[in-house]
């Protein structure tokens, strides 16, 4: 049914009806009523046929509406009334409850002043850096805009306007004259989220370019982004897996990223086990069962001079905390098994790890069997 303010805006002063309008908004939020909110809705329908938008908009200002309430009057008068709505959007930006809702507003119209688009682009900060992607996602912006947005102070922000863009135009986004700032913006932000798939995807050297600034920059905080680490690196070719090797400085703690950029190759391992600035993590890769690709490995650390213990000790992981699912004694008895292999191995030394292994692995099986029949007859604790 539609509302009778919408019935009757041509009878009745923008001041009445947006008074009516922001009461009806406020009894229903007091009330509880908070969805379905179709006021944004009605605005929007009016705000395309009335013949003086700037009234509506600075009617409802006046009634500190919402900036959603605010928004389709402002975006009509700016399309049709100049200066005026020029002045009024600049006294929408100096409201912080109406500031969000304008920005968009500020970035795609282009007769925006360039004092007022500076200023509006200034306040910008993480906290905006969503409404940034979708304003540039969904909206063509001038590109001296998007200069500006790129090269923002918030590298927040700055990645933001370049996912948003990509999204835009995925296909032309290489070849516009911003592409360096572009790229920089992925770069230089951490938290890429989401987009980071389709973004490393379509360019592995993007992928690659970003994990060497994360080992540069963000080294202390590089576990948190495991998920986009693992994209990545599965992404990215053995020479700029090299590289990145290569720059992991000595006092680097995330053993995860090293067994992600070795692997199962061996001339990375074998770069590794070269270097000695990283030492504590030569045999990092080691790490888990047993397999052809583990002895393969296992045999290149014991050429480079390791004891078969040490070997064994780096399998399990060093002070590594264990988790599992189901019963101890099923995780110890997949361990039992991966050693049991490596007793008829040609070489001694792989026979003597999984000598070592298997008498370990068998005694921690034998006795969580024995805790575990203990629990099944008398319970925990």
């Amino acid at each position: 049914m539609q509302p009778l303010i919408w019935l009757n805006h041509g009878q009745e002063a923008p001041d009445e009806i947006t008074k009516r309008l922001i009461c009806y908004e406020r009894e229903a939020k007091s009330a509880g009523m908070h969805w379905p909110r179709y006021t944004p809705l009605v605005c929007e329908k009016i705000a395309h046929v009335v013949g003086d938008p700037v009234s509506w908009a600075k009617a409802l200002i006046e009634e500190d509406a919402d900036g959603d309430l605010v928004y389709p009057f402002m975006a009509r008068a700016l399309a049709t009334n100049g200066q005026h709505s020029i002045n009024l959007l600049e006294t929408c930006m100096k409201k912080p409850d109406l500031r969000s809702t304008m920005i968009p507003l500020v970035l795609s119209t282009s007769a925006v002043p360039d004092t007022l688009v500076k200023g509006s682009i200034n306040v910008l900060d993480k906290s905006l850096s969503k409404l940034v992607e979708f304003t540039c996602r969904s909206t063509k912006i001038p590109e001296d805009r998007v200069v500006q947005l790129l090269l923002h102070k918030d590298p927040a922000v700055a990645c933001a306007a370049a996912i948003g863009e990509w999204y835009n135009n995925p296909e032309g986004i290489l070849d516009k004259s911003h592409k360096r700032l572009w790229r920089a913006a992925i770069i230089n932000f951490s938290d890429i989220g989401y987009s980071s798939k389709e973004l490393f995807e379509s360019d592995p050297s993007l992928a690659c370019d970003w994990l060497e600034m994360r080992i540069k920059a963000d080294s202390e905080y590089i576990y948190r982004l495991e998920d986009e680490c693992k994209l990545a690196i599965n992404l990215i070719g053995i020479d700029c897996r090299r590289r990145l090797l290569a720059q992991i400085p000595g006092d680097f703690y995330c053993e995860d990223i090293i067994k992600l950029l070795v692997q199962n190759n061996q001339e990375l391992f074998g770069d590794l086990l070269s270097n000695k600035r990283l030492r504590k993590f030569h045999l990092v890769p080691l790490q888990g069962h047993p397999d052809k690709h583990w002895v393969e490995k296992a045999l290149m650390a014991l050429d480079a001079g390791y004891a078969p213990k040490d070997v064994l000790e780096a399998t399990y992981g060093y002070g590594t905390s264990w988790g599992w699912g189901g019963k101890e004694s099923d995780m110890l008895a997949e361990w039992h098994r991966s050693f049991e292999w490596l007793l008829s191995h040609e070489d001694p030394r792989i026979q003597r790890i999984g000598q070592l292994g298997h008498k370990r692995a068998q005694a921690r099986l034998r006795h969580a069997l024995e805790r575990e029949k203990q629990e099944a007859i008398y319970g925990l604790g």
